[in-house]
């Protein structure tokens, strides 16, 4: 009990003195822990059993905060909570209320609640609570001494942890501002931000609401960004549509969210969101601190997300130019689709890649070259391509397919992210390149744009090395038979005799060929030419290559063919003409042979065969003659 012996201006200056103690020789970390401490004090200072002190946060909300050793007694209360209060007593003029509902985990036989008054307006409330009465009898000395006193001490103690704690803040602010302009990295400012915040209060969780393009680090508390307009995601897609800070407040967890927009000059690039693991209000002061670090974290992040973009722009020219110089270098197109090919898997990643070419701007069928990856050069892909190449005319334009499962395909396939591009030049498509790959959203649209304008730069190189191979072709090329050239076969027989071992060659002259002309006219004969030349194909084959030697002489050259296996060859030509001709005809064949153990220059090479086949027609045709 407190005895009667205490006056009142002895009473004050030992709370003077306890309070001055506690202010001077303990080190408090915050206002709420400098309360939690005080209410220590006067708990021994009045001999209660339980002192809590529910303070106002200043800013007219009407929200009062408990500073208590008992957790339990950690909430908030609204001001009408104490207004209907019932009055217990009044002790020296100081109304004193029944605090009996207050809510801590143990009941109390005398329960009191004091007002706490600066200029008349309540800043605090004071719990007291007592086991027994003999404690519990409060003296009007003890009474005036707690008015008078803690109510100014606390103000001037809040002043004081408020002007450190801003001074904190704004030290702070300052340093992460410096780092968040020195730095280019996205994630470096992302983690600087939460680690500022979680300085200046710990207690809090804090999450980054960001985009799908981001690509941050693990470690970071990163969550997606929702933008649908429901019930769960209402605060912050408010904050990140309308770029302002947004409250809510999630009853069943028991917990406060803050939603600040990382807002820069340009728009908006993600949502800060802070959890509170209670319900309470956040401070002004605490908000204004955040909006400046968002707003200074939202430049930071589009100054580095510029960056960033700026370097990716020109990497992405350094890549363009680079495949354009290479395919500007006179490729062969079988090096340029390698070589694009190459491109798209290395620096894309794709799985698979096809180069279409139409072999009529407006027609059905197609090719696809050599170098394009398995799936297209397998049977089973003709339906595909044949599907892509219609919505491609559908949509008069490129095919993008983020994720093909939900798209209107129409057929089975294993792909989900789908890029088809026209090779288009001057108004006409000359075939397409598909890009494809078996995840979803694999590819984003600017690796779209990139390759867009690769495929934009790459289709005069493809048009030239086609264009290129066509007149190769057309000067190596008899119009007539498409058989090889005499000029071609020359430079071929040459090369090989240099460097080969040995080889054979045989001259065909369809025998009575002025006799066809004249009975049948010119364009039987030229038809007859070419039935012949497509035999020889069929027969060669791979093994070696046929020429046209003039008029209705032809010509086979066979490397590392022996004179005896050159032989049976021919004979099996010379048996087969008559009943692939029609009209049917004969075929005479004179052949030769070299090897590296004789010398031999290709004019006698080809004097040989001939004068063999001057034998086969001496001898009455129809038949092969080999070198004497």
């Amino acid at each position: 009990m407190i005895s009667n012996r205490f006056k009142s201006s002895f009473l004050e200056q030992e709370l003077k003195e306890r309070l001055f103690d506690l202010m001077t020789f303990q080190k408090h970390h915050s206002f709420e822990s400098f309360l939690v401490e005080m209410c220590k004090e006067l708990r021994d200072f009045i001999q209660a059993d339980y002192v809590g002190v529910y303070r106002s946060n200043g800013e007219g909300s009407g929200a009062y905060f408990a500073a208590s050793e008992d957790p339990s007694a950690s909430l908030l209360l609204e001001e009408h909570y104490f207004e209907a209060l019932n009055l217990a007593c009044n002790v020296g003029g100081q109304l004193i209320y029944n605090g009996s509902t207050m809510h801590k985990q143990e009941t109390y036989a005398y329960d009191y609640v004091i007002p706490l008054e600066v200029d008349g307006n309540p800043i605090a409330y004071l719990n007291i609570a007592f086991h027994h009465y003999e404690s519990a009898n409060l003296q009007p000395d003890v009474v005036q001494s707690l008015v008078s006193q803690v109510a100014r001490f606390m103000t001037k103690m809040e002043s004081f942890f408020l002007t450190q704690e801003e001074e904190e803040k704004y030290e702070l602010l300052y340093k992460v501002t410096t780092k968040f302009h020195s730095s280019m990295n996205v994630n470096d400012v992302l983690r600087d931000i939460i680690d500022t915040l979680k300085k200046t209060n710990p207690k809090f969780h804090y999450y980054l609401l960001l985009s799908h393009d981001y690509s941050h680090q693990p470690g970071l508390p990163v969550k997606d960004l929702i933008y649908e307009y429901d019930g769960t995601s209402r605060a912050s897609a408010q904050a990140y549509l309308m770029g302002e800070i947004q409250f809510e407040d999630l009853v069943e967890e028991r917990k406060s969210c803050l939603y600040a927009p990382l807002k820069g000059k340009q728009g908006v690039y993600g949502v800060l969101q802070i959890v509170a693991p209670s319900l309470l209000i956040f401070p002004k002061k605490d908000v204004e601190f955040i909006r400046v670090l968002a707003n200074t974290a939202g430049i930071a992040l589009e100054n580095a997300r510029l960056y960033q973009q700026s370097r990716k722009y020109i990497n992405d020219l350094q890549f363009i130019n680079e495949t354009s110089h290479k395919l500007n270098a006179n490729l062969r197109l079988s090096d340029t689709v390698s070589f694009m090919r190459k491109q798209f898997i290395d620096f894309f990643e794709a799985e698979e890649v096809g180069f279409i070419i139409c072999k009529e701007a407006a027609a059905e069928e197609y090719d696809v070259l050599k170098g394009s990856t398995s799936f297209f050069l397998h049977e089973g892909s003709d339906a595909f391509i044949r599907r892509v190449r219609q919505m491609l005319r559908e949509q008069q334009d490129y095919l993008f397919v983020a994720d093909a499962s939900a798209d209107e395909i129409g057929l089975q396939h294993p792909f989900q992210s789908l890029i088809a591009i026209p090779m288009e030049q001057q108004g006409v498509i000359h075939g397409m390149i598909v890009v494809a790959h078996r995840d979803p959203y694999f590819f984003s649209f600017d690796t779209f744009k990139l390759i867009h304008s690769l495929i934009h730069h790459s289709t005069l190189a493809f048009s030239n090395s086609i264009l290129r191979e066509e007149l190769e072709r057309f000067v190596q090329t008899d119009y007539l038979t498409k058989l090889y050239s005499r000029k071609y076969m020359d430079e071929y027989v040459q090369e090989r005799m240099e460097c080969g071992d040995e080889g054979a060659f045989l001259i065909i002259d369809i025998d009575n060929f002025k006799h066809i002309n004249d009975t049948y006219g010119h364009p039987t004969g030229d038809e007859v030419i070419i039935q012949v030349s497509n035999l020889m194909k069929e027969k060669v084959g791979d093994k070696g290559i046929t020429a046209r030697w003039g008029g209705e002489e032809l010509a086979i050259y066979l490397p590392h063919y022996s004179l005896e296996e050159a032989l049976l060859l021919g004979e099996e030509l010379v048996y087969a003409v008559p009943d692939s001709t029609d009209p049917t005809v004969t075929i005479s064949c004179g052949i030769a042979h070299w090897s590296n153990t004789e010398e031999a220059t290709i004019k006698d090479f080809f004097m040989r065969a001939d004068q063999a086949l001057y034998r086969a027609k001496q001898q009455g045709k129809n038949c092969i003659v080999k070198e004497k």
